[in-house]
């Protein structure tokens, strides 16, 4: 799996790719679980970065909300 989907069809990419071939469903669904919370970390410290560099207009746009 490589990234996840908002019922908005916002994408917000994985930051490592999570694998459940051979392994068991709570095993791959508890690293799904970890690499949303990680994913959405990243994206939300990469937007409070990108704020004071972009307008706000743009940046608004720029990162899934």
């Amino acid at each position: 799996m490589h990234a996840m989907f908002s019922g908005e069809k916002e994408r917000v990419p994985f930051v490592k790719y999570v694998d459940p071939i051979h392994k068991n469903v709570e095993d791959w669904m508890n690293e799904v679980e970890d690499m949303m919370k990680e994913s959405v970390r990243a994206c939300l410290l990469q937007s409070v970065k990108d704020y004071a560099m972009k307008p706000r207009e743009k940046w608004v746009l720029c990162h899934p909300g």
